[in-house]
């Protein structure tokens, strides 16, 4: 499948196809429903070719009419070109996202270096990694990896965030995924940073600074080099035999419900939205708000929690240790894979609590 074109707000992408009918479709078309769901895809308009009618087979169909999110169109889409012939997916001034002329499987995002770029373009790179075959999981990893690096770069790399421009490079090659990073920022080598050690970080009463660890746990090969006045930052992936964690157009904000009084004196806490760097904020308000009500023993329900940011495993780190130090207990439920294997990348799956809902509310 190929990307085609893109529409910011409401957030809608079409998708073609890139050749000849193919008998893994139906999967793919799967795997992308999850992909755009967790981005928070308002629509997905698929648009195969007219000789592909016939090759839509009944479970295909019956993929389509069950999503709401994905419609079957069959227009024709004149794609509009730039002046080295590269397919213009999106372009307004704060962005454009081309697609090679040559390689199917080859894209460029350029953008202005503000703050509701990086959670765009986070989601976008995830998105087109998926249409370039790759599974889940590893698009999850690259909306990670590129939403921590742009922050870093907006946040502090760059002192004029409205006119520094950063590009972001997506390509396959055979089984391999090669994502590049340029930026004009300060010179900044993130495969520097130390190596994660849980006890030191709690010691030190930090809540942020674990992006760039995770990312390189994240990642096969990451290389730096400071070339010419830029920042050239490259990560690879190859795809694993199996499937292992190794404002409307930004995140969904978090939301924190009040907490449920259930049993065994435990309260349960549901939370909504994406835990990013503000998501991070609220839950520090969260963990006041429980210490000064005396609220030790919490039920944290992540059911609709699909993303969470470095800013959140930190604050979640805070939370879980200073309820403990007063005996408290938090246990965490309903943690999706994808989560969870964020938390696997600094092997926290030991340090937090996990449990199902119905063993949650038997705890006592």
């Amino acid at each position: 499948m190929i990307l085609e074109k893109i529409h910011r707000n409401p957030f809608i992408i079409r998708v073609g196809c890139d050749g000849r009918p193919d008998p893994e479709l139906a999967g793919k078309l799967v795997s992308l429903i999850i992909t755009a769901s967790e981005c928070k895809v308002h629509s997905v308009l698929f648009a195969p070719p007219a000789e592909y009618a016939g090759f839509l087979d009944r479970v295909v169909k019956n993929i389509i009419s069950n999503n709401q999110i994905i419609e079957v169109i069959y227009d024709e889409n004149e794609a509009e070109r730039d002046e080295a012939g590269n397919h213009i997916i999106y372009r307004d001034n704060r962005m454009v996202c081309l697609r090679d002329c040559a390689k199917s499987k080859k894209y460029s995002i350029n953008i202005a270096a503000t703050p509701d770029n990086v959670v765009f373009t986070s989601k976008i790179a995830a998105l087109i990694t998926n249409i370039m075959g790759f599974p889940g999981f590893l698009s999850f990893g690259v909306r990670f990896s590129i939403y921590e690096l742009l922050n870093n770069i907006v946040e502090y790399g760059v002192d004029k965030v409205d006119q520094a421009r950063i590009n972001i490079g997506l390509e396959r090659e055979e089984d391999k995924l090669i994502v590049s990073l340029a930026d004009e920022g300060m010179e900044f080598d993130p495969t520097l940073c130390k190596e994660f050690n849980l006890e030191s970080y709690l010691r030190s009463g930090r809540k942020r600074g674990l992006g760039l660890m995770m990312i390189k746990k994240m990642t096969q090969t990451m290389q730096y080099v400071r070339d010419k006045g830029y920042n050239r930052t490259i990560i690879e992936r190859n795809v694993p035999g199996e499937e292992s964690p190794g404002k409307e157009e930004s995140m969904s904000p978090l939301k924190v419900g009040a907490p449920q009084a259930v049993n065994g004196g435990f309260n349960q806490i549901d939370l909504k939205g994406d835990l990013d760097s503000n998501g991070a904020l609220i839950l520090e308000e969260l963990m006041h708000t429980l210490l000064n009500e005396k609220t030790l023993k919490v039920i944290l329900d992540f059911q609709d929690v699909t993303f969470v940011a470095s800013a959140g495993v930190g604050m979640l780190l805070g939370l879980v240790s200073a309820l403990r130090k007063e005996g408290g207990r938090v246990l965490f439920v309903n943690v999706s894979p994808n989560v969870k294997s964020v938390f696997g990348l600094l092997n926290l799956n030991d340090y937090f609590e996990f449990s199902s809902a119905e063993e949650a509310l038997r705890q006592g």
